[in-house]
């Protein structure tokens, strides 16, 4: 049992392995072609870390090795980064508000997705809710940051909000993660097109407010398991 486990999970950490190596060097490629400007290279290198659990989900070989996958990277990808902080090329790539930023976020986004991933997979049995909600989070940050940034005007002034957010990068949250969420649903979760309406315009409402109301970078945590709790709620009932 044990060797068939460790099996599974070697097989699905070296699937993830060319997964992430393939799209992290074709973004890395275009950084230096094209001189991307860091924080939308930033951004775009997001999109291979909330796909990480939808790609394992889909393509790993139980909820038990894909959870482990992502614990095991995590535990790769924090000294990995702590080495190349010292490199040259480190700071061609990052941008960090304080040191070991990158680093730091990137161990907690990868065990707060193997928490994800082994309560989605394991507990509720159903994948589509992994899916959803990473999808719908991922995009709709991207879009929050690349309209609130240079477009954000107006300034969110309510006491539990973030203040940096605005209202243009809040409306882009859902303006995503909406149609986000209901293309994850009509194609993984099997719901007809009306539920899954209202389930995406819900889960979208989720997504803005609960992005709003993270600071300190903590929504790569605080918004996909709001979504994931909406997503695990409609399910139940």
């Amino acid at each position: 049992m044990e060797n068939g486990l460790l099996h599974l999970t070697l097989i699905t950490f070296i699937r993830y392995l060319i997964y992430i190596g393939i799209f992290a060097g074709i973004l890395i490629l275009l950084f230096f072609l094209f001189r991307i400007p860091k924080n939308i290279f930033r951004k775009l290198l997001h999109i291979a870390a909330f796909t990480s659990p939808v790609y394992i989900a889909l393509t790993g070989e139980g909820w038990l090795p894909d959870t482990l996958t992502l614990i095991l990277f995590a535990a790769v990808v924090w000294p990995a980064l702590s080495i190349a902080e010292h490199l040259n090329i480190y700071g061609d790539l990052f941008v960090e508000k304080r040191p070991g930023e990158v680093k730091n976020s990137l161990l907690l986004l990868f065990l707060s997705q193997a928490a994800f991933t082994a309560f989605c997979l394991g507990v509720m049995k159903r994948p589509y809710i992994l899916i959803t909600a990473c999808m719908a989070w991922g995009f709709g940050d991207i879009a929050a940051a690349w309209i609130g940034r240079p477009f954000g005007k107006h300034k969110v002034r309510l006491p539990f909000s973030d203040p940096n957010k605005s209202w243009e990068g809040t409306a882009a949250m859902f303006a995503v993660a909406f149609p986000s969420c209901l293309i994850c649903l009509l194609l993984f979760s099997g719901y007809s097109l009306i539920p899954a309406v209202l389930i995406s315009l819900l889960t979208g409402l989720v997504s803005a407010f609960s992005e709003l109301i993270s600071k300190n970078g903590n929504d790569t945590i605080v918004v996909p398991l709001a979504d994931i709790l909406i997503l695990s709620l409609t399910a139940l009932l």
